[in-house]
């Protein structure tokens, strides 16, 4: 079932050098667009747009290291995007996109930036360790909910934290050997300095989910009062 899901998936994203080529095309396009923009709300407009075309090319290109009709392209946007190991994607750089939000947030695009933001990922694998995964769910959905508490995705991030913390709690600190994924009090720092700014965030937004609270306090609860 997995496997044919996965299939079906690589058809639909068409990671091959006749949509790759296409997709380019179509960034080179709304690059052009942007270029031509003569306020900064219609560069808003078209940066959302470059954006998107730019994450498009990107699932073009196959999971392996890319050669052939993709490397030219990667040597020239170098600047833009950064490699993901373990899922041997491309990604676009966070700080990028971090840039244009902060630039753009007064305008109505804003939380559709912060949002592209919070589901662009980052680059890594955290192999089971707890406090990497704080530190993402933090900097991705956490920065979402606090720019945006009552955001237009304000219930997508609560439930993306919430699938996580389950996963985190369920599955690594019931495990015997959990020593390995959370070590007390060594881990406690990184962990504490990612989970609370996170649950200030849950809580701040409106309708905060009671059970993403509660594991959030779980994970808390494991270190020493400080």
């Amino acid at each position: 079932m997995l496997l044919a899901l996965f299939l079906l998936f690589g058809q639909i994203e068409r990671r091959d050098a006749a949509m790759f080529l296409l997709r380019a095309a179509e960034l080179d396009a709304r690059e052009a667009t942007l270029k031509l923009a003569t306020s900064e709300d219609s560069r808003s407009v078209a940066t959302l747009d470059w954006l998107r075309a730019l994450r498009s090319v990107l699932k073009a290109i196959p999971f392996e290291r890319a050669n052939g009709p993709y490397e030219e392209w990667l040597k020239t946007h170098d600047d833009l995007i950064v490699y993901s190991e373990p899922s041997g994607e491309w990604l676009i750089r966070h700080d990028l996109i971090a840039g244009f939000h902060k630039r753009f947030a007064r305008f109505p695009l804003g939380d559709e930036l912060a949002w592209f933001a919070a589901t662009n990922g980052l680059p890594g694998e955290c192999e089971g360790y707890i406090p990497c995964y704080a530190s993402i769910l933090n900097t991705l959905y956490g920065e979402y909910l606090q720019q945006y508490p009552r955001g237009a995705h304000r219930d997508q991030a609560l439930a993306g934290i919430n699938e996580t913390l389950v996963i985190v709690v369920d599955d690594l600190l019931k495990r015997p050997d959990r020593a390995d994924f959370l070590k007390v009090p060594q881990d406690c720092g990184d962990l504490l300095a990612s989970l609370r700014p996170l649950r200030v965030a849950v809580a701040g937004a409106n309708a905060a989910n009671a059970e993403t609270m509660g594991l959030i306090d779980q994970l808390i609860a494991q270190c020493p009062a400080r």
